[in-house]
């Protein structure tokens, strides 16, 4: 449906910047999760989504902030 993706979200903190998935599952589908569903014997086996995600991003995330900090004038 789409609905994970668009939960991902970016925020400022007077650290930096946080990253994560507002959707109650996300956690689960990322890191896996045992006793899950009504009967609390279900096993979700990880299906991670953002690990990869910045694997594949992190040689350009300094550009990606140089550039987000030009275009939203910081």
């Amino acid at each position: 449906t789409g609905a994970l993706r668009r939960s991902v979200f970016v925020e400022r903190t007077e650290r930096g910047s946080r990253v994560g998935a507002s959707m109650e599952y996300a956690a689960a589908l990322e890191f896996g999760a045992t006793g899950a569903g009504k009967s609390r014997n279900v096993t979700i086996l990880p299906r991670p989504f953002m690990r990869p995600a910045l694997d594949a991003t992190r040689d350009r995330l300094g550009d990606v902030f140089r550039e987000t900090v030009v275009t939203r004038g910081r």
